[in-house]
């Protein structure tokens, strides 16, 4: 019994290993030497002390694991032995796992350098508020810009749940229905921005000035939650597909759930932020947009994340 259970552990300690090794090679050091080339993260990280740069290295590293959980989660391989049994392929599991990291890392690599094109083109010709030319890894890890992390953050909660549909390897038998998952996820991803920006933005207030130009926390902080709870809830639906369904051959309560998502969190919010301007006696958007009050985008994105967490249980 207890040669087993070491048997068992370090059975399981080989599904660890290889996670660890395919996060390094295909995630850390593409990051470190590749995504980030012109910064040096030690340096960032250790001699500067840039939060900012903290903030996106921790991102990264739960996206990596989360990514690692759900790969050594996965339905193992089995084959066919000589008396017939099926049995577990545990090279195969192994080598499942490892190729699951790495294709998972290409599309979260692929994706940020898009992020990073988007965000140049959308400053083409402007200047941030140190005089520089605006870039996604320069106001990261250059100037120390919150604003941007926290942007940052946002987006990786969405391509974590753009992989969280994914089935690269056709082990769950989707790989055509998770790919169209996938696009779904990522076209709500840019109405819950288009949203973000139209309802919690006031005028002349832009959301991706907020962040990049003015470096408000607050701002951040508040589109991490809405963006997590928008997320959140659409994969919650997904949970509920049957063989080969999808977002676009499901039932009609799926897109009527999907409107409901944003309908409820955007006034649920308008509730919270009425309340709270009553009972503070203050004005949340002026705090918010105008002060640039950092605590003011925390208590909204924790109520964000929350209502997000609160919805998923009736879905």
């Amino acid at each position: 019994m207890g040669q087993q259970v070491w048997l068992d552990l370090l059975h399981g300690m080989g599904y660890v290993l290889v996670a660890f090794a395919s996060v390094y090679f295909s995630g850390w050091l593409i990051y470190d030497k590749l995504a980030t080339k012109g910064h040096c993260l030690s340096k960032a990280l250790f001699e500067d002390r840039n939060i900012a740069a903290g903030l996106e290295i921790a991102a990264f590293f739960l996206l990596e694991f989360l990514i690692a959980v759900s790969a050594m989660s996965g339905n193992s391989i089995t084959k066919m032995a000589e008396n017939g049994e099926m049995v577990i392929h545990y090279s195969r599991d192994l080598e499942a796992i490892a190729l699951t990291i790495v294709l998972s890392n290409l599309l979260f690599f692929t994706l940020r350098y898009i992020g990073s094109l988007f965000v140049s083109w959308i400053f083409h010709g402007k200047l941030d508020n140190h005089g520089e030319v605006v870039t996604y890894n320069n106001e990261i890890f250059g100037q120390h810009n919150l604003g941007a992390s926290l942007f940052s953050m946002s987006y990786m909660i969405a391509i974590y749940y753009m992989i969280f549909q994914a089935d690269f390897l056709g082990t769950q038998g989707y790989q055509l229905q998770g790919a169209v998952n996938m696009l779904v996820v990522a076209l709500t991803a840019l109405l819950a921005y288009f949203l973000y920006n139209l309802f919690f933005m006031t005028r002349p207030h832009k959301v991706m000035d907020e962040l990049f130009i003015d470096n408000n926390a607050g701002v951040g902080m508040s589109l991490v939650g809405f963006m997590f709870a928008v997320m959140h809830l659409q994969s919650q639906l997904s949970l509920h597909f049957v063989q080969e369904e999808h977002f676009l051959n499901s039932e009609a309560s799926t897109y009527i759930y999907l409107v409901l998502i944003f309908v409820f969190l955007l006034g649920l919010r308008r509730v919270f932020i009425t309340i709270l301007n009553i009972l503070t006696n203050r004005n949340f958007n002026q705090d918010f947009l105008e002060h640039d009050n950092p605590v003011v985008g925390l208590l909204d994105m924790t109520f964000m994340a929350s209502a997000g967490l609160m919805l998923a249980v009736i879905i």
